[in-house]
């Protein structure tokens, strides 16, 4: 079962709205990683990876209301991702360029 889900963001944080009637919340699980998050709410699953970019997940949390679960991700760089996933290089994991020219 696929589950709707739409997002918005700031620099500093991205909101994710999972659309799941009537979850309880001793029965919904969030599992957050750098690069990935997991939803699950018995045989209900939403998995999404990677994400567009890194989150902090000791800084991430999710509220379950009656008719969505809203999940709060602190994200480690600000920006914009504009989409939720991609395999765009991750700011954390690149060192930035440095150029051995010639003097």
């Amino acid at each position: 079962m696929t589950l709707r889900h739409e997002f918005y963001e700031t620099d500093e944080r991205l909101t994710l709205s999972v659309f799941d009637r009537g979850a309880s919340p001793t029965e919904v699980s969030v599992k957050f990683e750098p690069r990935n998050l997991t939803y699950q709410n018995g045989d209900k699953v939403l998995s999404l990876q990677p994400l567009k970019g890194q989150i902090d997940p000791s800084k991430s949390d999710y509220a379950v209301g009656q008719v969505k679960v809203e999940i709060r991700l602190a994200k480690m760089v600000q920006g914009r991702w504009g989409s939720l996933v991609g395999d765009t290089p991750d700011p954390l994991a690149t060192s930035p360029f440095t150029s051995s020219a010639p003097a």
